[in-house]
Order: structure tokens, then C-alpha cells, then sequence
């Protein structure tokens, strides 16, 4: 539902007392498929639970959070909201955080929302050394 879109077939699964916190095998949970899709409305769903503060920093398997990939895939709008909520710019395990996968991708919108809020990530390298942009 959450991948999907379909954000009245989440808000009656949360209702019912749906678990929001199971995840993959790929240790992704709702809000990274929400967020890796674009799913801003389910986003939105999402972080209006009454414990999203517990999720909204959770790493996949890559070390990846829905910030990371929302970042990725160009969802402005995801990363506002994100941000909003308080998500945090941490380094996935290849040492990118969500403005190097932004930049690598050619998101500028994505880009300006995340060193608004942060920015010191013009400091930040990855684990080669590099920083993603110019």
C-alpha cells in the first residue's frame, strides 16, 4: 500500500493496529518504499503515527534511510517532508549521504532542500574520498 500509494488502504491498515514497523528482507520498511516511490500522501500517512520518530532514521541493509532514497529518486517534495519531520543526513554504508545521492542523480531541487537545513554536508566526503558534486 505503501509503495503503491494507496493511502486509504494504509490509513485503514494502521487503524486496524497494522505493525508499521515490519520490515523486508532488505530491512526496508513502509516509509522506504513510500519514500523511494515518491509517495508523498503516504509519507504523510506514515509520519502522522504516533511512533514515526522510531522509524524515520531506520537504515535498509545498504545503510540507507527513506532520506536516502527519496534523495535518490528526486522527490523534492518526500525530502521536504522528511526533513520537516526531523531526518537526519547520515552516511549510508558506501559513504553517501542523502546530498551525495541527490547530487550523483542530478537532483538540484532535492539538493538545495537538504543543505538548507544542513548545511555542513558540503564538508562531507564518501568513503573514497570524493565529494558527489560540483
Amino acid at each position: 500500500a505503501s509503495r503503491l500509494g494507496y493511502v486509504h488502504c494504509l490509513k485503514l491498515l494502521i487503524s486496524y493496529g497494522s505493525n508499521i514497523s515490519i520490515k523486508n528482507k532488505d530491512k526496508q520498511s513502509a516509509l522506504h518504499f513510500a519514500a523511494k516511490y515518491g509517495r508523498y500522501a503516504s509519507c504523510l500517512q506514515l509520519l502522522s503515527s504516533e511512533n514515526y520518530k522510531n522509524h524515520i532514521n531506520e537504515k535498509d541493509n545498504n545503510g540507507m534511510t527513506p532520506l536516502h532514497l527519496a534523495s535518490q529518486n528526486g522527490h523534492s517534495r518526500v525530502v521536504q517532508l522528511l526533513m520537516q519531520k526531523g531526518a537526519l543526513v547520515y552516511k549510508s554504508y558506501n559513504g553517501n549521504n542523502p546530498f551525495h545521492e541527490a547530487a550523483i542523480n542530478g537532483y538540484t531541487d532535492c539538493m538545495k532542500i537538504i543543505f538548507n537545513v544542513d548545511p555542513n554536508v558540503l564538508d562531507s566526503v564518501n568513503k573514497d574520498g570524493v565529494r558527489k558534486y560540483k
